[in-house]
């Protein structure tokens, strides 16, 4: 399996995710709770292995270091849910008005607490495994049923905790002696997942409206929707993008503004032709919602080999002419 087909997956996710954001309650094309959760956690366990993967194999330091950041990371994310539920308003404080923060019983909190890891209502110490284990417990707890759903995580927060989680899961292995093989096996069965929960966010969409598979909401999500037969497409693609600025610190093109009728943004790099040595194969580098996006999102340039990078807008079928070539060096 090539990583291609994991970057594809991603921003399909990417795109999703971007998408609901724009939706409103009543909306017939936004997510029930249980395939938002399950879109979010496969996103954020597919970036997570991509980044894994892009590791040079035997790279131990530099995954121990990416799980000790990410450890302490998600004990600033628990820190934070225990101020949250802290903060959720006893029921004896009258309500003064419509909008005012969630109230609880002392029943519910605790048992919120429990929920979420904090035994007894205690914040505890947080070793390694703690704070592994309550970045496990967290969409788990935010997914059972609660008479108020103001009482629940905030997204971004649950967001922050699972990006993070997926981030030591993927990175684990490698900080532990683990092989590169045992990384790119960890992208093949993350993008697996991801085009599992594609395909069933696929069917909830199919089922939004009566246009079936025909609706024209599949393509903002990167997917195509199916077309009677003699039916041509609109011929509408993305235009070429304006030229993007290199960022070599970072690994990242950037450009002013998304291009029309895209809705998002590709990568492309090449090894530059060198003596005899012909120009390698375009390969696709990387994927973006925004109007950022990083050239080793795919894996690491080689080291002292001259590339070509670029960028391309995408609408979820076709992409628009290329951008400006930009060189950089692994």
């Amino acid at each position: 399996m090539s990583n291609q087909r994991a970057l594809e997956a991603l921003e399909k996710l990417e795109l999703v995710a971007s998408v609901q954001a724009t939706r409103s309650a009543g909306d017939p094309f936004l997510l029930n709770t249980t395939l938002f959760n399950l879109m979010h956690s496969r996103k954020s366990a597919l970036a997570a292995a991509l980044g894994a993967a892009s590791l040079a194999e035997g790279d131990r330091a530099g995954a121990s270091a990416i799980c000790r950041a990410c450890l302490e990371t998600l004990e600033k994310g628990h820190r934070a849910g225990k101020s949250f539920i802290d903060g959720l308003l006893p029921e004896f404080v009258p309500v003064a008005m419509a909008g005012d923060p969630p109230h609880i019983s002392d029943a519910k909190r605790l048992q919120l607490h429990e929920r979420y890891g904090f035994t007894s209502g205690v914040i505890g110490e947080f070793d390694d495994a703690r704070k592994e284990e309550l970045g496990r417990l967290a969409p788990i707890a935010a997914a059972a049923p609660v008479d108020n759903p103001a009482w629940v995580y905030p997204q971004p927060l649950l967001d922050f905790i699972a990006g993070h989680y997926a981030t030591l899961h993927a990175h684990q292995s490698l900080a532990t002696g683990g092989t590169r093989q045992q990384a790119v096996a960890a992208v093949a069965a993350a993008t697996e997942a991801a085009e599992d929960a594609i395909a069933r966010i696929r069917g909830f969409y199919i089922s939004a409206s009566d246009d079936g598979e025909r609706t024209l909401e599949l393509k903002r999500i990167g997917l195509q929707p199916k077309r009677m037969p003699g039916e041509a497409s609109s011929g509408t693609v993305p235009d070429a993008p304006a030229n993007a600025t290199l960022d070599a610190a970072a690994k990242t093109l950037t450009i002013a503004t998304m291009p029309t009728n895209a809705n998002s943004l590709r990568c492309y790099r090449q090894k530059v032709a060198v003596g005899a040595t012909p120009a390698g194969p375009v390969e696709l580098c990387g994927v973006s919602v925004s109007t950022t996006v990083n050239y080793t999102q795919l894996g690491p340039l080689d080291a002292g080999v001259g590339y070509e990078v670029w960028v391309v807008g995408y609408d979820g079928t076709d992409e628009g002419s290329p951008g400006n070539r930009i060189a950089v060096t692994g």
